[in-house]
Formats: structure tokens, C-alpha cells, sequence
């Protein structure tokens, strides 16, 4: 069944999007992770070994069930082509769903590429530098960055050597939310945790420490990044067990992430991730969608059903989330 909600809108400075379009994917499974290869293919890691495909902007899905004798969440994806995709368990590792699968034939095969069991590993996400170099980031364990790295496509992986990077403090870890705590642009990295974000400018051979003073608790804090260039970039967040209340969910940064303004954007409540098309700006969470003509200035709220992760190819927008849900949007 399908749901079309046509939207003509005039936005703040002359904005608009042409439509906004709810979809039935064909499945109940959540979704925190999607990656966008292109305008029309688009792949998404969700609950219960679910991977889905679409090679027509979402107007049909190709649906795999991964590894099936051990419940896995895949809440992290990358999409190398419309054929190649490496996906990432996440979940405690001496429970057996600490594994990363690669598939080069479009989803019919699947191949373990990574798994360990060592107590306290739990994986939240991945990015890539390009096709062939990429991490995979875990929450810190005895204090210790836990990163793995990848220099030949995701066929093998193995953990950096934590005298690369500083200790974490008490309690910090990653919210495995949109697959976005870790971005990369060019030979650039940045990796949030609760209020910090750990950030290398050379493809991980030297790492720093950045302080956003985000708000940050057991629940709350920086819930996913984009980048746009190696200066210009946002944060996203809030607390996730209050969702919906009035709180500081958004900040922008034109240093690279060294200093941060915070600022809170309607729907009032938590954010989770963002995407750039063209010039706008466009964010979402479980408090719902907002779209910004100014990088962040002024926002107007597109909708405010819930999802998880929004990734954009160029005017092409799309939205996934909790049981299924899925939209699309064209930005003009």
C-alpha cells in the first residue's frame, strides 16, 4: 500500500520541496542505519537480519535476512555499489553479535568478514575514507578507544592500536542511533561519544580530542554528525528516553569542530541525523523532520512522524526508521 502526501510549501528564503512521500517497504523491521548510493539505489541495515535494497528510489525493495541462527541489528551500512555493501552487527560480542558481513553479488550471499567475542565489545557504526579504506568504530573498552580498520574493502579488519588515541573517560560511549556518530569527509574522521568527538585530518595515523559541551548524560547526547567540507559541519542529538520535550538538539561548527553553537530546532525534541542537499539542510529524529534553507539558521518542520536516519544523492532525500517506516523527498 501506498501513501502520498504532496506537500507544496514555501519554505524560509524561498525554499521549497516538492513532495514528500510515505512508502510501504514491505517490511517491519526498524531501521537505524541507510546508506544512499545513488538517487535510485539505496541500501538500509535493520532488526532482526534484515538488509533491504532499492534500485529504483524505493518504489520496490529487494529484502535478505543475514546470518539467521542469532538475532543481529545491523545498525551500521556502507554502500560501495549497487552490488557491494558491508553491514554491522550491533549488540554485546560475548553474546555472539559482534560481526560485520560483506556481500558482493547484491545481497544474495553474504560473507563474515569480522567477529570477535571479547567481553564489553559493542559496534556502533562505519564509515569510509574511500572503497578501500574505512573504520568501523565500538564503545571504548577499560577506557580504550575501540577502533577497527580496513585498508582492502572490508574483506578483513583489524583493531588500532590504542596508544593512537587518548584515554576516554568514565561512562563515555557511542549511541548506535543512525549509523552517524562516525563521518568521515575526505581524509578527515570525526567520532562522537557522549559531549566529545575524537577527529583525525589524516586518515587515522594521528588523533585529537575536540570538546562540543554538548549536553550530555546516560541517555542524552551527541546522536550523529555530518560534514560537509573539513571546516563546516553539525551535531545532532538530545535525550533519548524524553524525545519530544524542549531541549538543545542541534549544533553547528566552521572550525573543523573545535568550537560549537547550540541551539534548539523545531519539532522540539531529540535528532538523530542530518543531510545536505544542494544548500539545504535537512535533520531528523523521533521528534520528526525539519529542513533549513541557511545551514542551520531558520528551520521549518516538514513532518513529525519519527525516523532515525535521513541520507541524501543530490535532490534525492530519504527517511527510515522504527517498523518500517519510510519516506522519500525531492528538494528543490
Amino acid at each position: 500500500m501506498k501513501f502520498k502526501f504532496l506537500l507544496l510549501c514555501l519554505l524560509a528564503g524561498h525554499v521549497t520541496f516538492s513532495q514528500w512521500e510515505k512508502l510501504d517497504i514491505g517490511t517491519s523491521a526498524s531501521f537505524r542505519s541507510m546508506d544512499v548510493f545513488s538517487k535510485k539505489v539505496v541500501w538500509a541495515g535493520g532488526s532482526n537480519n534484515t538488509v533491504i535494497k532499492t534500485l529504483d528510489g524505493g518504489k520496490t525493495w529487494q529484502q535478505y535476512t543475514v546470518n539467521p541462527e542469532i538475532a543481529l541489528d545491523f545498525r551500521g551500512i556502507k554502500a560501495i555499489d549497487k552490488k557491494t555493501a558491508i553491514i554491522v552487527s550491533a549488540g554485546l560480542a560475548e553474546e555472539g553479535q559482534a560481526k560485520i558481513f560483506k556481500t558482493v553479488d547484491g545481497g544474495i550471499t553474504w560473507q563474515l568478514v569480522f567477529e570477535t567475542k571479547e567481553k564489553g565489545v559493542f559496534l556502533d557504526g562505519i564509515a569510509f575514507f574511500d572503497k578501500m579504506h574505512g573504520l568501523v568504530i565500538g564503545d571504548p573498552i577499560d577506557h580504550q578507544v575501540y577502533i577497527l580498520e580496513t585498508k582492502d574493502g572490508g574483506n578483513t579488519w583489524q583493531r588500532m592500536s590504542s596508544n593512537l588515541f587518548p584515554k576516554t573517560k568514565e561512562g563515555e560511549a557511542s549511541f548506535a542511533a543512525s549509523n552517524s556518530c562516525l563521518v568521515t569527509y575526505q581524509n578527515e574522521a570525526w567520532y562522537a561519544f557522549q559531549s566529545r568527538i575524537l577527529h583525525t585530518a589524516d586518515q587515522g595515523k594521528s588523533w585529537e580530542i575536540l570538546e562540543s559541551k554538548f549536553p550530555s548524560g546516560a541517555t542524552s547526547g551527541i546522536f550523529g554528525l555530518h560534514f560537509w567540507s573539513k571546516n563546516d559541519g553539525v551535531l545532532l542529538g538530545g535525550d533519548y528516553k524524553d524525545d519530544k520535550t524542549k531541549q538543545v538538539n542541534f549544533a553547528r561548527t566552521i572550525d573543523g569542530g573545535k568550537t560549537w553553537k547550540t541551539r534548539e530546532i523545531n519539532p522540539q525534541g531529540l535528532k538523530e541525523s542530518a543531510a545536505l542537499s544542494g544548500e539545504k539542510l535537512i535533520v531528523t529524529g523521533t521528534s520528526g523532520t525539519s529542513i533549513s534553507p541557511d545551514y542551520g539558521k531558520t528551520w521549518k518542520t516538514i513532518d513529525t512522524e519519527a525516523f532515525h536516519v535521513v541520507r541524501c544523492a543530490g535532490k534525492h532525500c530519504y527517511f527510515i526508521g522504527a517498523k518500517g517506516s519510510f519516506a522519500k523527498m525531492r528538494v528543490k
